[in-house]
Formats: C-alpha cells, sequence, structure tokens
C-alpha cells in the first residue's frame, strides 16, 4: 500500500510516451512523479515503502522492480523522457577537467564507502562558471533490472535536484536547504543566480540542521545574516526548525513555486515537500 498516491483524472497510461518519469529509490521504498509535457504539468505520484527495507547492499533488486510493476503496469511503457536516482547514493563532484573513467573511482573513495555490489556512474554538472563532473554508484542490481525495464532512462546523482533550479525564487544569492527526514540535511549555496556548492549532513536535531547550514555559509564565505534561505522537503521538526533559522539567516522562505510545470490541484500542496522529484 502506497503511504501517498495521488494521481490526476486526466492521467491516461496510453499516452505515456508524451509524459516525462522522474524515479525515486531507496533502502526504504520507491517514489516517482510523472509530468504531462504536452499540459506542461505533473499529473501524478507516489511515495510507496518497500515491505520490507532492503538493507543488504547485495541484494537482488528484481523482485522489487517486479513488484512495482504489479502496481504500476504502465512503468513497462515508453515514455518520453525517464531520470532516476538512487536516494542517498555514495557521490561527491569534482571539476569536469580532474575526472575521467580511470580515476573516477578513487575520487569518490576519498569522501564516500562504496559497497563492492555498487557501480560506478558519471554525470555533467554545472556549478557556476566550473563545469563539473558528479561522480556516484549505485546498486548494480538495481540499474541493470531498472533499465532492462526503461533502457534509455538517465541515471542522475542524488544531489541533481539542488543544482537544478527550475523553480521561482526572489533572491539571486541565497542558501537552498531541503530538509531529508529528520536526519538529513542537504545544502546547496547560490550566488548569482547560479550554484556555487552543495554539501550533505548527517543530523539528529534541527539544532544540529541549524549548526550545518550556518557553518556551510561561513565556510564559503557567506555571511548567514546576509543570506536569505530556501526550505524545502520534509521534517517532523520543521516548524523548530524554521524558529531556529529565523535567528540566524535574514529571511527563511517555505513552499515552491515551479516555473518549468504546474503541478495539478491534488499535487500542488506537496511542491515543497517532494522538492527532488519535481525539480528537474
Amino acid at each position: 500500500m502506497a503511504a501517498l498516491e495521488l494521481i490526476d483524472e486526466t492521467f491516461n497510461e496510453n499516452r505515456t510516451e508524451s509524459y516525462e518519469l522522474s524515479v525515486q529509490f531507496g533502502q526504504d521504498g520507491f517514489a516517482m512523479a510523472i509530468r504531462d509535457t504536452e499540459r506542461n504539468a505533473f499529473i501524478a505520484m507516489a511515495d510507496r515503502p518497500h515491505p520490507t527495507p532492503i538493507a543488504d547492499h547485495d541484494a537482488d533488486w528484481g523482485a522489487t522492480v517486479k513488484t512495482l510493476c504489479e502496481a504500476y503496469p504502465y512503468l513497462r511503457r515508453p515514455f518520453k523522457r525517464t531520470r532516476a536516482w538512487y536516494h542517498n547514493a555514495p557521490h561527491t563532484t569534482a571539476p569536469a577537467h580532474l575526472v575521467d573513467t580511470a580515476n573516477a573511482k578513487q575520487l569518490l573513495n576519498l569522501t564516500q564507502q562504496v559497497p563492492p555490489s555498487f557501480e560506478l556512474h558519471m554525470a555533467p554538472q554545472q556549478m557556476g562558471q566550473q563545469a563539473c563532473t558528479a561522480i556516484f554508484a549505485i546498486p548494480s542490481s538495481l540499474a541493470a533490472e531498472w533499465l532492462r525495464l526503461q533502457p534509455n532512462t538517465e541515471l542522475i546523482g542524488p544531489m541533481h535536484h539542488l543544482t537544478h533550479q527550475s523553480y521561482v525564487c526572489p533572491w539571486t544569492t541565497y542558501l537552498l536547504a531541503e530538509a531529508d527526514g529528520s536526519t538529513q540535511l542537504n545544502l546547496a549555496l547560490f550566488r548569482d543566480g547560479a550554484p556555487l556548492a552543495t554539501n550533505s549532513f548527517s543530523c539528529q536535531t534541527a539544532t544540529d540542521m541549524l549548526y550545518y547550514a550556518v557553518g556551510f555559509c561561513q565556510n564559503l564565505e557567506a555571511e548567514p545574516a546576509q543570506t536569505p534561505i530556501k526550505l524545502v522537503g520534509h521534517s517532523t521538526t520543521e516548524a523548530e526548525l524554521v524558529a531556529l533559522l529565523q535567528r540566524y539567516f535574514p529571511e527563511v522562505g517555505t513552499g515552491v513555486i515551479y516555473n518549468h510545470a504546474l503541478l495539478t490541484y491534488r499535487l500542488n500542496k506537496h511542491g515543497a515537500q517532494y522538492f527532488s522529484l519535481f525539480n528537474h
């Protein structure tokens, strides 16, 4: 049973070739969003936990993908575009001219521990004026099973949505903070409208999130007291977090308006909570 499943009445599984599909896999579950490119609107989304969390890195993802196809048979159909990523995948970003297939794994291992059953992937990423390469790893079994189902899928890094600015923002220099549950904070600093840096932090409390947000800015020579912050994602301590952030940042914005697509009425209130699904 899906924790959240919203499908607009206009959704037609026979029209998937005019739809874009965004998919997030993780050890705890699966989430997706579907955009109708002809109407330029998101018309479906789901957040579905696995019956049993996948704790073993060597797990065979075949049964999981099969279960998803039974729940959503149209996943077997071709889509106009499909993007997929693995939640909390080992990842790093480096200047493009420093990365090649020979040293990518070595660079990733400098900051992340990569399970032996994961395979390496790379994707271009723009950070300000710097061309970069995102290096990330996903379970080999998952990649094989999903690409067998959707062979034209573009695999992207888990931080891609933070640097892809397809939403309306009143500032050009600001901190984007995504609360990923109550145990992780993803951050991206934008300067003059372009992403400057990203990072992800493990947290236990709202105070931890505040500490990392302030420290992240200071390390990049952005004074928190002069840097507005946009808060997206979801956290059980969101009210406390907003109150803490307001003490150190001049303005805390919540909610998101997307400039590349609309969200149908049923999906609209979830635009900020499921930022990673809609911001591609």
